[in-house]
Protein backbone atom coordinates (compact mmCIF):
# COMPACT_ATOMS: atom_id res chain seq x y z
CA UNK A 1 0.00 0.00 0.00
CA UNK A 2 1.39 3.39 -0.99
CA UNK A 3 1.06 5.99 1.73
CA UNK A 4 -0.38 9.39 0.91
CA UNK A 5 0.94 12.76 2.04
CA UNK A 6 0.13 13.32 5.70
CA UNK A 7 -0.47 9.72 6.71
CA UNK A 8 2.82 9.61 8.66
CA UNK A 9 3.97 12.61 10.71
CA UNK A 10 7.47 13.31 12.01
CA UNK A 11 6.91 14.11 15.71
CA UNK A 12 10.28 14.06 17.47
CA UNK A 13 13.92 14.45 16.45
CA UNK A 14 17.03 13.81 18.57
CA UNK A 15 19.70 15.42 16.43
CA UNK A 16 22.21 16.22 19.19
CA UNK A 17 22.27 13.84 22.17
CA UNK A 18 24.47 14.64 25.19
CA UNK A 19 24.49 11.32 27.08
CA UNK A 20 26.13 9.59 24.10
CA UNK A 21 27.76 10.75 20.88
CA UNK A 22 25.71 11.62 17.80
CA UNK A 23 27.17 8.56 16.06
CA UNK A 24 25.44 6.30 18.62
CA UNK A 25 22.40 8.20 19.82
CA UNK A 26 20.58 10.01 17.00
CA UNK A 27 16.94 9.04 16.48
CA UNK A 28 13.63 10.34 15.22
CA UNK A 29 10.03 9.36 15.78
CA UNK A 30 7.03 9.18 13.47
CA UNK A 31 3.31 8.97 14.19
CA UNK A 32 0.86 6.94 12.09
CA UNK A 33 -2.12 9.21 11.33
CA UNK A 34 -3.47 6.98 8.54
CA UNK A 35 -6.05 5.15 10.67
CA UNK A 36 -4.65 1.74 9.66
CA UNK A 37 -1.64 -0.44 10.37
CA UNK A 38 1.08 0.26 7.78
CA UNK A 39 4.15 -1.67 6.66
CA UNK A 40 6.97 0.81 6.00
CA UNK A 41 8.94 -1.61 3.77
CA UNK A 42 10.27 0.41 0.83
CA UNK A 43 9.74 3.84 2.42
CA UNK A 44 12.61 6.23 1.69
CA UNK A 45 14.10 8.55 4.30
CA UNK A 46 16.47 11.30 3.22
CA UNK A 47 17.60 14.90 3.57
CA UNK A 48 18.23 17.53 0.89
CA UNK A 49 21.91 16.52 0.80
CA UNK A 50 23.36 13.07 0.22
CA UNK A 51 21.97 11.24 3.27
CA UNK A 52 19.38 8.53 2.61
CA UNK A 53 18.17 5.04 3.42
CA UNK A 54 15.25 2.86 2.40
CA UNK A 55 13.36 0.73 4.93
CA UNK A 56 14.56 -2.73 3.89
CA UNK A 57 12.62 -5.06 6.20
CA UNK A 58 8.97 -5.50 7.11
CA UNK A 59 8.38 -2.77 9.71
CA UNK A 60 4.78 -2.32 10.80
CA UNK A 61 3.56 0.79 12.58
CA UNK A 62 0.11 0.40 14.12
CA UNK A 63 -2.64 2.95 13.57
CA UNK A 64 -2.35 5.93 15.95
CA UNK A 65 1.00 4.68 17.24
CA UNK A 66 4.63 5.83 17.19
CA UNK A 67 7.74 4.26 15.70
CA UNK A 68 11.35 5.18 16.48
CA UNK A 69 14.12 5.13 13.88
CA UNK A 70 17.64 5.23 15.31
CA UNK A 71 21.24 4.78 14.28
CA UNK A 72 21.87 2.24 17.08
CA UNK A 73 19.51 -0.19 18.85
CA UNK A 74 21.85 -1.09 21.74
CA UNK A 75 20.22 0.44 24.85
CA UNK A 76 23.59 0.50 26.64
CA UNK A 77 25.39 2.58 23.99
CA UNK A 78 22.53 4.59 22.43
CA UNK A 79 21.46 6.50 25.53
CA UNK A 80 18.62 4.16 26.44
CA UNK A 81 16.34 4.51 23.40
CA UNK A 82 14.11 1.61 22.37
CA UNK A 83 14.61 1.71 18.58
CA UNK A 84 12.12 0.03 16.23
CA UNK A 85 14.16 0.37 13.01
CA UNK A 86 17.93 0.85 12.75
CA UNK A 87 19.58 2.90 10.02
CA UNK A 88 23.31 3.26 9.59
CA UNK A 89 24.93 6.49 10.82
CA UNK A 90 26.80 6.50 7.49
CA UNK A 91 23.45 6.52 5.63
CA UNK A 92 21.78 9.31 7.61
CA UNK A 93 23.20 11.83 10.06
CA UNK A 94 20.90 14.42 11.62
CA UNK A 95 22.50 17.85 11.41
CA UNK A 96 22.88 19.55 14.80
CA UNK A 97 22.25 23.05 13.41
CA UNK A 98 20.01 22.74 10.41
CA UNK A 99 18.95 19.82 8.28
CA UNK A 100 15.91 18.18 6.76
CA UNK A 101 14.14 14.89 7.23
CA UNK A 102 11.92 13.61 4.42
CA UNK A 103 9.70 10.51 4.38
CA UNK A 104 8.66 9.44 0.87
CA UNK A 105 7.57 6.60 -1.32
CA UNK A 106 8.18 6.33 -5.05
CA UNK A 107 5.57 8.91 -5.99
CA UNK A 108 4.79 11.01 -2.90
CA UNK A 109 6.45 13.02 -0.14
CA UNK A 110 4.65 11.71 2.95
CA UNK A 111 6.13 14.27 5.38
CA UNK A 112 9.08 16.63 5.58
CA UNK A 113 10.55 18.72 8.38
CA UNK A 114 13.38 21.24 7.96
CA UNK A 115 14.93 22.67 11.12
CA UNK A 116 16.85 25.90 11.04
CA UNK A 117 19.63 26.24 13.64
CA UNK A 118 17.35 27.85 16.21
CA UNK A 119 15.85 30.60 14.02
CA UNK A 120 12.30 29.26 14.48
CA UNK A 121 12.84 25.63 15.59
CA UNK A 122 14.37 24.77 18.96
CA UNK A 123 18.10 23.98 18.81
CA UNK A 124 18.67 21.77 21.85
CA UNK A 125 21.63 19.72 22.98
CA UNK A 126 20.75 16.69 25.09
CA UNK A 127 17.03 17.08 24.39
CA UNK A 128 14.94 16.14 21.41
CA UNK A 129 12.98 18.60 19.31
CA UNK A 130 9.44 17.67 20.28
CA UNK A 131 6.31 18.46 18.25
CA UNK A 132 3.43 19.77 20.38
CA UNK A 133 0.89 16.98 20.89
CA UNK A 134 -1.82 19.22 19.38
CA UNK A 135 0.21 19.65 16.15
CA UNK A 136 0.52 16.06 14.86
CA UNK A 137 -0.05 17.19 11.30
CA UNK A 138 2.25 17.47 8.25
CA UNK A 139 1.45 21.15 7.78
CA UNK A 140 1.67 22.13 11.45
CA UNK A 141 4.98 20.31 11.90
CA UNK A 142 6.58 22.61 9.28
CA UNK A 143 6.20 25.53 11.72
CA UNK A 144 9.06 25.75 14.22
CA UNK A 145 6.82 27.48 16.77
CA UNK A 146 4.92 24.16 17.17
CA UNK A 147 8.13 22.47 18.39
CA UNK A 148 9.90 22.74 21.76
CA UNK A 149 12.72 21.13 23.66
CA UNK A 150 11.65 17.88 25.31
CA UNK A 151 11.57 18.04 29.11
CA UNK A 152 11.12 14.39 30.18
CA UNK A 153 14.23 12.35 31.00
CA UNK A 154 14.72 8.92 29.45
CA UNK A 155 17.45 6.26 29.52
CA UNK A 156 20.88 7.75 30.26
CA UNK A 157 19.55 11.23 31.08
CA UNK A 158 18.85 12.96 27.78
CA UNK A 159 15.36 14.44 27.40
CA UNK A 160 12.66 13.10 25.09
CA UNK A 161 9.76 10.69 24.78
CA UNK A 162 10.91 8.22 22.10
CA UNK A 163 8.03 5.90 21.20
CA UNK A 164 5.53 7.77 23.37
CA UNK A 165 3.23 10.74 22.85
CA UNK A 166 4.80 14.16 23.30
CA UNK A 167 3.43 16.66 25.75
CA UNK A 168 2.31 20.19 25.11
CA UNK A 169 4.88 22.83 24.27
CA UNK A 170 3.11 25.16 26.68
CA UNK A 171 1.99 27.78 24.17
CA UNK A 172 -1.43 28.33 22.72
CA UNK A 173 -2.77 25.36 20.80
CA UNK A 174 -1.94 25.64 17.11
CA UNK A 175 -4.68 26.88 14.83
CA UNK A 176 -6.42 24.14 12.92
CA UNK A 177 -5.74 23.94 9.20
CA UNK A 178 -8.88 23.65 7.07
CA UNK A 179 -8.98 20.31 5.26
CA UNK A 180 -9.06 22.12 1.91
CA UNK A 181 -5.71 23.74 2.79
CA UNK A 182 -3.78 20.48 3.03
CA UNK A 183 -1.61 19.68 0.07
CA UNK A 184 1.25 17.35 -0.70
CA UNK A 185 4.20 19.35 0.59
Amino acid sequence: EQLSAGELVITEIMQNPDAVSDAYGEWFEIYNASGMDVDLLGMMVYDQGSNSFTVSTTTVISADDFLVFGNNDDLVTNGGVAVDYVFSASELALGNGDDELVLANKSTTIDEVAWDNGATFPDPSGASMSLDEAAYDVVLNDDGSNWCEASVSYGSGDLGTPGDANGSCGGAAPAAIPVSGISGE
